[in-house]
């Protein structure tokens, strides 16, 4: 019985232990963000050298990491620890991390290792510690013993939320970043942006084929929309901006449709442009294509609507109607966007498509990339273009 008394003690003090070891990783990461973080010191004056202590106080700290002296001062564990990796040298970001190159790993090694402990340290203390402290210890001890064992354990679980996000930010910075999912990231964003661009575009090609009876103009605020959605949206008035100037002008709306195969007339398209030019003055901008996108584009399109906008893009894409859209057919119709596609995104994004292998994209390889984007979209009615 005294064992098992020993052995319960013994089990708070690793946890204590595992508490302070946390502790010091947790300021050793803070330490990590300050010094990939660039700053401008509070003592700085207007006295000081502009060309080379204002940027030398602007630099953050892995810049004025000397690497030589690095590397003589590293002791024998470290460089054990510290693998070298043959692809790439050692970097002054590297030396910011305990064993350097090696450092982002190891850390999230430890901290599955801390999440594990803590889950064995809450069961043998539920389990087995709290029961022999009550049969065989005072009032007192045991109460002392409920209070030591769950201080660690409380810091332990209220901190890991904050830990893992800073964690998460010192392992995936700079040279650390994983290259393949900051491709996909950016590839995933201008996809978003087209696809906005896309329904906007489908919005109109419907109003004119249905000789602008929508229904009446709503009032719903840009308000209601949020302002990150708004900033998204803005982007894809760039993908249909031709000229890049940030205006739309008649010509250029004419374009537009005629890039996806839509003939409009020129009444029509004056009609168009009245709804979207809310001040009249022949041009379209952002700020009113954002306010026309808020009010009748952004809508929760259910499943028939999705597929209806991706039946219809999808044949305009086809233009040898051949059933199935081509590489060359995608990567014309996606350069037409003035979203900035390079080859390689282009050919990934063929290939998480091409869900055959064939090197094309059939209809419901297509609808599946808008039904993945129905986020996207907040139901709004369509305006009255007449």
């Amino acid at each position: 019985d005294n064992q098992y008394t020993i052995f319960a003690w013994f089990w708070v003090g690793a946890g204590w232990t595992v508490f302070i070891v946390r502790n010091i990783f947790d300021y050793h990461i803070e330490c990590v963000l300050q010094g990939l973080a660039s700053h401008t010191s509070a003592n700085q004056t207007a006295t000081e050298n502009e060309n080379s202590s204002l940027l030398s106080h602007s630099l953050p700290a892995w810049a004025h990491i000397n690497l030589d002296e690095y590397e003589n001062q590293q002791s024998l564990f470290t460089k054990c620890l510290g693998h070298r990796d043959p692809d790439r040298k050692l970097t002054r970001q590297d030396a910011l991390y305990w064993f350097d190159i090696s450092g982002p790993k190891l850390y999230m090694t430890m901290f599955q290792i801390q999440l594990v402990f803590t889950s064995a340290y809450v069961s043998l203390l539920v389990s087995s510690f709290y029961t022999v402290m009550y049969a065989h210890c005072s009032v007192a001890e045991e109460t002392a013993y409920l209070v030591l064992s769950l201080l660690p354990l409380y810091y332990l679980m209220s901190k890991n939320q904050e830990s893992a996000a800073n964690m998460t930010i010192a392992c995936n910075f700079g040279v650390h970043r994983k290259p393949r999912v900051v491709s996909r990231v950016i590839r995933n964003e201008k996809v978003d942006r087209i696809i906005r661009a896309m329904a906007v575009i489908h919005k109109l090609q419907r109003a004119v084929e249905h000789g602008f009876d929508g229904a009446a103009e709503t009032t719903i605020s840009d308000s209601q929309v949020h302002s990150s959605e708004l900033q998204e949206v803005a982007k894809a008035f760039d993908a249909l901006d031709p000229s890049g100037d940030g205006t739309i002008v008649s010509s250029e709306l004419t374009k537009i449709f005629s890039t996806f195969g839509v003939s409009v007339a020129a009444e029509n398209t004056n009609k168009i442009l009245k709804v979207l030019d809310r001040n009249g003055d022949g041009v379209i901008v952002r700020e009113e294509f954002l306010s026309f996108y808020s009010q009748y584009v952004s809508t929760a399109m259910d499943h028939h609507g999705i597929h209806e906008l991706a039946h219809q893009m999808y044949h305009q894409f086809d233009r040898d109607n051949n059933g199935q859209i081509s590489l060359e057919e995608f990567s014309r119709m996606l350069e037409s966007f003035n979203v900035g596609f390079t080859v390689n995104e282009i050919g990934h994004l063929v290939n998480e498509l091409d869900e055959g292998g064939d090197g094309t994209i059939g209809e419901h390889e297509f609808a599946e990339l808008f039904e993945s984007r129905m986020y996207l979209f907040k139901r709004r009615s369509l305006p009255s273009l007449d």
